[in-house]
């Protein structure tokens, strides 16, 4: 029997997103605050790329919590494809 545990988390509570390279296995933290899309280009160690692409919400609240939902599925299925770990 398989048991899982689900954790709700405030945005205000998220401090950085840890993403691991599967090729050479270097773990990477980017704190919230410094993210920028220029980091998840390649990893840092062994230059593999990742490719994860970015698209820009619309400046509404509708528009952001639909650009967060869009954007953690698609980079989602982008580590997926890339065999890349991520986590929050």
């Amino acid at each position: 029997m398989t048991r899982r545990n689900r954790f709700s988390i405030g945005l205000a509570d998220l401090i950085g997103v840890n993403f691991e390279c599967s090729k050479c296995g270097t773990n990477v933290t980017v704190p919230i605050q410094a993210l920028d899309i220029r980091m998840l280009e390649n990893c840092p160690n062994c230059n593999r790329h990742w490719g994860i692409p970015v698209h820009k919400a619309p400046s509404t609240t509708k528009g952001h919590v639909d650009g967060v939902i869009e954007g953690l599925r698609a980079l989602n299925q982008q580590l997926v494809e890339k065999d890349v770990r991520a986590s929050l």
